[in-house]
């Protein structure tokens, strides 16, 4: 005759079952954090009255992006690449390419792997991004309207970091501003969980980066646009920080900005959320970034 189980070994199989349970929940968000987001946009330049090119190139694994080139006549002041955020897509970036459009620039918009129209791929919150960023820059330099002018970058959020790490790695890129950057993205996930979990949020953080890691095959803590920073000098930097950002807050654009050096400069819009600059001081975003790509990207 079997023995009922004791009172240790049914806490102890609870405890095993709570512990699978938060684990599943763990590797459930780390999935959605990285699974591909493809979704069929329905803006395009057309909407601000942009002349545009769509426009097709492959990152180094051979990850097909798609973009839009929006060209500048009659004699283009230089051309910037856009990079949206993480869970956005290129027509995030629209108004930013209006402006510029409007002061002289060329600029392309493309989506990341994983995002918008380009090929469906997992997402790696800035370690392959990079990738797709340089292979955005070598489509700009195929171009021969584009070939020879001066190039810049600016990014949002995910794509603000993947702005410094890959104008870190370009000779090409002459300027970048980067708005709302993390410093690491160990950093920005930690910040992530305790926006929204509070005191508690190691419990759930700690083993979804972990997860997320196995998922991406890299290690949060290496994607670090902190430690490249430093081999843009002594080309110019624009952080932006938005005043009220928790998901990337001041301390991480402190720390860009002092690994940075000199040629870092810094302007925070007070009020503003993350990504939220352009609304906050639309007119003062615009005076801003042309001014600082009108003096950067001089012939």
């Amino acid at each position: 005759m079997r023995k009922p189980p004791t009172v240790g070994r049914r806490i102890a199989r609870m405890l095993l079952l709570a512990f699978g349970i938060h684990l599943g929940f763990c590797a459930t968000i780390a999935w959605q954090t990285v699974r591909p987001k493809n979704t069929k946009l329905t803006d395009s330049p057309r909407s601000a009255r942009l002349p545009f090119e769509s426009v097709e190139f492959h990152s180094s694994d051979g990850t097909r992006l798609v973009g839009w080139y929006i060209p500048a006549a009659p004699k283009p002041r230089g051309v910037v690449v856009l990079c949206h955020g993480v869970d956005s897509d290129r027509t995030a970036m629209l108004w930013k390419a209006e402006i510029l459009h409007k002061a002289g620039f060329a600029s392309l918009l493309f989506d990341f792997r994983g995002r918008g129209e380009s090929a469906p791929s997992l997402c790696t919150i800035g370690y392959r991004e990079v990738d797709d960023m340089l292979a955005a820059i070598d489509f700009v330099r195929s171009r021969p309207d584009a070939a020879t002018l001066p190039l810049g970058v600016l990014g949002e959020s995910q794509g603000a970091a993947v702005a410094l790490m890959g104008t870190a790695r370009s000779l090409d890129v002459r300027a970048v501003v980067a708005e709302s950057p993390f410093a690491r993205l160990d950093h920005a996930v930690a910040n992530h969980f305790a926006k929204v979990l509070g005191w508690c949020s190691p419990v759930v953080a700690w083993p979804t980066q972990k997860m997320g890691e196995l998922l991406i095959r890299k290690r949060c803590c290496d994607v670090s646009p902190a430690d490249e920073i430093k081999r843009i000098a002594p080309r110019p930097i624009l952080l932006i920080q938005d005043g009220d950002d928790r998901l990337c807050p001041p301390a991480e654009t402190a720390e860009l900005l002092s690994a940075a050096g000199p040629n870092a400069s810094l302007w925070t819009v007070p009020g503003a959320d993350h990504v939220q600059a352009e609304y906050i001081a639309q007119d003062e975003f615009e005076k801003r970034v042309v001014a600082f790509f009108g003096k950067a990207l001089k012939p």
